[in-house]
């Protein structure tokens, strides 16, 4: 439920993992392009989570399965002639080790191939969002990634890096919201 941390439907995605991102900033300025464009946004975050975390699985219980469940499942609540228009990726700084980085190209292109299959929309448009300069091994792995069609990528290692344990403060997840609002609406027609 929206702003309800209890009775998730899907249990993979934690109850107090609620938490500050870059998805209402993304839709604030994704609706300001089209006024009359009615966007859902299906949150599927889940905290300290590497990529192995998101591998394929049916199981709802998972995160990639309980991800695909609840699109599809917001899909046939919305009004007739809804789609799912596209997804936003930002994850990264549990994958910051050399190995696990090394590694996480393959993974991530597995991943938007997987989603892709299993939602049958080979050309879904994708944004990955680069985590920041703070993260010495996975954000030149995600900068680096050969993207495939109908995805695009933005970086952040511009953007103001607090030390500590925190991704980032709430302006920078402004600008990341805005930055991939701008790169999505490049990807779709």
């Amino acid at each position: 439920p929206v702003n309800d941390t209890t009775g998730h439907v899907y249990s993979a995605f934690s109850e107090s993992d609620q938490s500050m991102g870059p998805m209402m900033p993304f839709a604030d300025e994704f609706v300001q392009y089209d006024e009359d464009y009615d966007l859902g946004i299906d949150p599927c975050a889940q905290g300290a989570t590497g990529m192995d975390a998101w591998a394929q699985s049916g199981s709802t219980s998972s995160l990639y399965g309980g991800m695909i469940a609840r699109a599809l499942d917001a899909l046939g609540e919305a009004p007739e002639g809804s789609y799912i228009a596209g997804l936003v990726w930002f994850q990264g700084p549990s994958d910051d080790t050399s190995t696990l980085a090394a590694a996480y190209a393959a993974k991530w292109l597995e991943f938007v191939s997987d989603i892709r299959t299993d939602l049958d929309l080979p050309n879904l448009p994708v944004v990955i969002a680069a985590c920041g300069s703070k993260w010495t091994h996975i954000t030149p792995a995600q900068n680096d990634i050969g993207l495939p069609h109908d995805t695009a990528r933005i970086r952040t290692d511009d953007l103001p890096q607090p030390s500590g344990g925190d991704i980032t403060d709430v302006d920078t997840y402004v600008e990341i919201g805005t930055r991939m609002a701008w790169a999505m609406r490049g990807l779709l027609p």
